[in-house]
């Protein structure tokens, strides 16, 4: 498969700079565009057991800078960021345009993975093209 427009969902620099990096080189490898989508919920900063998704907000010139830091070899990079309480089918609904989603995921504890899938998982459920999920 040739993948020329990837989509990077984005949740914060912690750990996903090695996703950003995953998803950067994967761009310059198919010659393709990247987009990375972040999505501010409603919800982000607020401390929960239960909820981890997209947990910080970002401005669009704060990724830009995250970017420009590592994109050294200087592919496509589009950035959008999105306000919604609908995350999954945000990114969903994303994954029509694109050829491949890469994301990271972390491991869920023990009493959420008991009870629920976690985003990523609920995200690469439903998707419309291929995925790449980065351990965290």
């Amino acid at each position: 498969m040739n993948y020329k427009k990837i989509l990077l969902a984005f949740e914060n620099p912690k750990g996903h700079v090695k996703v950003l990096k995953s998803a950067l080189d994967l761009t310059d490898k198919y010659s393709g565009e990247l987009k990375v989508l972040h999505i501010n919920s409603n919800m982000a900063g607020v401390p929960s057991m239960a909820r981890r998704e997209f947990e910080k907000r970002f401005t669009q010139e704060e990724l830009q800078d995250i970017v420009n830091e590592h994109n050294v070899t200087k592919v496509p990079v589009t950035i959008e960021v999105v306000t919604t309480n609908n995350v999954i089918d945000t990114v969903v609904d994303e994954t029509k345009e694109a050829d491949l989603l890469v994301m990271g995921h972390e491991h869920a504890n023990m009493f959420i993975a008991a009870i629920s899938d976690t985003t990523d998982e609920k995200i690469v459920n439903n998707i419309h093209c291929d995925s790449l999920i980065v351990n965290l």
